[in-house]
């Protein structure tokens, strides 16, 4: 047995976020230019005296509404600044007066160099999820067998386990470890800062929602046009564009423990499959047209008639070539070599689609719509699943009785509310209801009701959305990409 090698190149068509678990706030980057310019505190620092580190410290320290700009003016250490930036943005953001404004902002994974990278494990996980669904394609019956649904569709919070248990481990409960053993993904290479933006986070409405909630605000319904909600969540992600390669090892006894081999044709047919599923059971539902060329200031994804080819190394190492391809092949005359796998094979898999990172839409990362070929009984799973999460909450003493209506109406279809203390500002109910209304998801038929955007400046592009090529390579040893998970 030997192990398959494949390149995998990544092309972001939407936004795509991967987390750190920190977020950049008011004192982590100030506006310079008309950009955002994220501060390198370690070499901030080693720029001040004794005073000014007092100060900056003194700072970070309060819990003031001043951001750095205002530091930096303050102490006149714009100067200092210019010259201590991490990495710079293409735009500020701006708030509702055209003026510039502070946001707190999840950050994207950088390597020790603050370089961002896509992670292996994040590829991983995606392919996993992609790979289980395909398995439960194959024979639903047996893994809705222990699936609880006793009458009042309990959730169990062992369900997925045993789902991935009878996939990945045989069945076996007492298996330490299961089949993706057989295979690595190495750490895409590092990507460069000036690919990322700063985006804000927009749940589009489904088609056959007509948002009654908004109408009954003041605003006006989707049909109307105002289509979805922004949200006071931002994300730094990689725009679209960006080019990211990674490497995938294959041990081919996975083969003997999966009624398909997982090789070139097969990895693709993956990703195709979840993609027809993906869009029949929750895209379909949507209106959404998305902007040619890649948007948001991108150099378009891999099908957007330019050269893929991206520089590995020297002072343009990661920039990608601003040639024309010539029809068909992906890549321009300088390059047409890398349209061949190393092995001198064209790909032959190019243009697939997959989903990565954070912030995407719930039936993208989910196996639900394998597990039930039924629409209404898919429907009415996640829509209980997301309701568990995200229940109606209701103080129903305010508002002349109205919330106790809506708290009948939600009742009567099967969810239980939930009570909640109303909020007050300035002596007045500010909130006094949360309603997620995913009890409603089945009259609208999509379950989800909204999909999840991303927002650069008046620009929304699609969450997680890549292009994926698939080019065999050699087997010989070791990763060329970066660390392996």
């Amino acid at each position: 047995m030997g192990t398959r090698r494949y390149r995998i190149d990544l092309t972001t068509k939407g936004l795509v976020h991967i987390g750190n678990g920190r977020s950049l706030g008011k004192k982590d980057y100030f506006l310079q230019q008309g950009k955002i310019a994220v501060l390198d505190a370690k070499a901030f620092v080693s720029r001040l005296d004794e005073k000014r580190l007092e100060d900056y410290c003194r700072f970070l320290e309060t819990d003031s509404r001043s951001g750095l700009d205002d530091f930096l003016d303050k102490h006149d250490l714009r100067g200092v600044a210019e010259k201590a930036v991490a990495y710079r943005l293409d735009a500020a953001l701006k708030g509702r007066n055209g003026r510039g404004r502070y946001l707190e902002v999840g950050e994207f994974v950088k390597d020790a160099y603050g370089c961002p990278y896509v992670p292996g494990s994040s590829f991983k996980g995606m392919l996993r999820t992609v790979l289980l669904s395909a398995l439960i394609e194959e024979g639903p019956e047996a893994f809705l067998q222990g699936y609880p649904q006793n009458g009042g569709w309990r959730r169990d919070k062992d369900a997925a386990a045993g789902i991935e248990r009878q996939a990945f481990r045989g069945g076996d409960p007492r298996a330490v470890s299961d089949i993706m053993r057989f295979v690595s993904v190495s750490d895409s290479d590092p990507l460069d800062a000036g690919d990322l933006v700063f985006a804000g986070k927009y749940d589009k409405f489904s088609k056959g929602d007509a948002a009654e909630h908004k109408r009954r605000r003041g605003g006006r319904s989707a049909n109307a046009g105002v289509g979805g909600n922004d949200l006071n969540i931002y994300r730094e992600c990689l725009r679209p564009g960006t080019v990211a390669t990674l490497h995938v090892g294959i041990d081919e006894r996975i083969d003997e423990r999966l009624p398909f081999p997982l090789d070139e044709d097969g990895l693709a047919s993956l990703f195709q499959r979840f993609d027809a599923r993906y869009r029949k059971c929750f895209l379909d539902a949507f209106e959404f047209e998305e902007s040619p060329g890649g948007g948001a200031g991108g150099s378009g994804g891999a099908d957007d008639g330019m050269c893929r080819y991206v520089v590995k190394s020297g002072p343009f190492e990661g920039k990608r070539c601003r040639n024309h391809a010539i029809a068909g092949t992906g890549y321009c005359n300088m390059h047409q070599d890398e349209a061949a796998a190393p092995s001198g094979a064209l790909s032959k898999h190019g243009g697939l689609t997959c989903y990565l990172g954070g912030g995407v839409d719930f039936d993208s990362k989910t196996v639900l719509n394998a597990l039930f070929a039924c629409d209404a009984e898919r429907l009415r799973e996640t829509a209980h699943i997301l309701y568990a999460q995200f229940p109606t909450k209701i103080d129903d003493r305010f508002s002349g009785g109205r919330h106790r209506a809506l708290w009948n109406k939600v009742e009567g279809e099967g969810f239980p509310p939930k009570q909640m203390t109303a909020k007050f500002r300035g002596g007045a109910v500010s909130k006094a209801k949360d309603d997620h209304r995913h009890w409603m998801d089945e009259d609208l038929g999509v379950s989800p009701h909204t999909m999840k955007l991303g927002k650069v400046g008046d620009e929304l592009l699609p969450m997680g959305k890549c292009s994926l090529c698939i080019v065999a390579e050699p087997l010989q040893g070791g990763f060329e990409g970066g660390a392996v998970r």
